[in-house]
């Protein structure tokens, strides 16, 4: 569900498949490459959630959570900075 709410991943994985892809490729070898990617990507995600949610990676980003939140947001502001700096 992430990647396909992000229309950002849509155009990536279409470019890729476009310059990847043979052209004259059969229906069956698209769907294949199709349901192998998201099958990597839901892996990865499910691998993720389960490392974040388990007792020692739980503990880890709440310990971590404060720092996080701070470097994200000094991120944001110098992303709002440089859009104000370039006007």
């Amino acid at each position: 569900m992430t990647d396909l709410a992000n229309p950002k991943a849509a155009a990536f994985f279409t470019s890729l498949f476009a310059v990847a892809l043979p052209p004259d490729a059969p229906l069956w070898f698209d769907a294949a490459v199709i349901t192998l990617v998201v099958a990597i990507a839901g892996g990865w995600y499910a691998l993720v959630a389960c490392a974040v949610a388990s007792g020692p990676g739980a503990a880890m980003f709440g310990r971590a959570r404060r720092a996080l939140t701070y470097v994200a947001g000094a991120v944001f502001v110098g992303f709002g900075l440089k859009l104000v700096a370039e006007r």
